[in-house]
């Protein structure tokens, strides 16, 4: 059986006393010959973290960036992680981050959707269908903002960051890029927050659109965490039984 192991190498929550952590994100994921890692470091935590979680990180070859913000793009600037790298990103990343890059990576431009391999997908921009997700960040459409969608023989197991393209725009468009209509069991990273001064009732009704969606579509397995407040989980937690996932954390999917 191929298992798919994900394992979060750095994030802004941290659950064991021996590592180290940050508020930049670095993800490790393997399935079947396939192993890469998701969005880059600050600095050369990320290392010492996989060392003490057993991952070599020799192996690795691709790095994927989910969006252009510095936390989930700085380390490719600030670190030399290992000559010839292949990085996977939409165009507009490239645009604002390739120059300011020292070190000998090479490059993979995604203008469409990218097949890491033939049950990986790089989802490449995400269409905006619903009207409750409120998408842009600022001024800023974010359209460079996307996700992977993976398709086992069971379910698709969907990962994301920020989701600033709205997490229902994407479970939907990873549904349709993996001609896949069977309930998808695991959902990451959902950028939602409710405890600030800035929240109005856009992000309410993005939030109660949100578990309504969940509840239709049944999803049984869900680990919010990164912008996701306190507020949020407890009620993720009251209806979903979320997880609540931080650097160190590791997951299995079978």
């Amino acid at each position: 059986m191929n298992n798919i192991e994900i394992a979060l190498l750095v994030e802004n929550w941290v659950c064991d006393v021996n590592l180290l952590w940050e508020w930049w994100m670095s993800m490790y994921i393997k399935y079947k010959d396939y192993e890469f890692l998701f969005d880059t470091w600050a600095t050369w935590i990320f290392i010492e973290n996989s060392k003490k979680m057993w991952i070599d990180l020799s192996k690795i070859e691709l790095i994927v960036l989910s969006h252009h913000h510095n936390d989930h793009i700085w380390g490719i600037i600030n670190t030399n992680f290992a000559d010839n790298k292949h990085i996977l990103a939409h165009s507009e990343v490239f645009k604002k981050v390739w120059e300011k890059i020292k070190w000998n990576y090479k490059k993979i431009v995604s203008d469409n959707v990218y097949n890491i391999s033939d049950e990986i997908y790089f989802l490449w921009e995400i269409p905006r269908k619903n009207s409750f997700e409120k998408w842009n960040y600022g001024k800023d459409n974010m359209m460079d903002d996307t996700a992977l969608a993976i398709k086992t023989d069971k379910w698709i197991v969907i990962i994301t960051w920020c989701s600033h393209s709205g997490i229902v725009n994407i479970c939907e468009y990873a549904k349709k890029i993996s001609w896949e209509n069977k309930i998808y069991w695991i959902l990451w990273w959902f950028h939602l927050l409710d405890s600030f001064w800035w929240i109005d009732n856009h992000e309410k009704e993005q939030l109660k659109e949100t578990i309504n969606y969940f509840k239709k579509e049944n999803a049984k397995y869900l680990y919010p965490f990164h912008c996701v407040d306190f507020n949020i989980l407890s009620e993720f937690k009251n209806i979903f039984d979320i997880e609540k996932l931080s650097t160190w954390s590791k997951i299995i999917i079978k």
